[in-house]
């Protein structure tokens, strides 16, 4: 799709199982490559009172239609994992050129 875009890894959300501890543990189909993908930077948070050390980052990224990613799905992106944060949206149109190249996916890692 893009040139140089990046390789992605999708995780498809299968179900959840109980593991040893009766916890409810989420399963992923074999992984998938997405190959043409942009990645745009997001943004990045931090709590602003108290001790955490919790840090919220996002970023969004471009795909071809179809590829069918749910909000439950994790993606691999430049060796960080993240989860799918609400729906995939699109197909997304270039406000200037009215080319479509696909979806928009935003991305949020939580750390801390």
């Amino acid at each position: 799709m893009f040139s140089y875009g990046d390789t992605v890894i999708h995780h498809r959300f299968t179900g959840t199982i109980r593991n040893a501890q009766n916890q409810s543990v989420k399963q992923f189909a074999s992984p998938v490559e997405v190959h043409g993908v942009a990645v745009a930077p997001g943004s990045g948070s931090e709590p602003s009172q108290g001790l955490s050390y919790r840090v919220v980052s996002k970023m969004t990224i471009y795909l071809p239609s179809g590829v069918g990613f749910s909000a439950q799905d994790e993606v691999t992106v430049r060796g960080q994992r993240y989860g799918v944060d609400g729906e995939a949206q699109g197909p997304w149109v270039n406000p200037f050129t009215g080319w479509s190249p696909g979806d928009a996916v935003t991305l949020k890692r939580v750390t801390g």
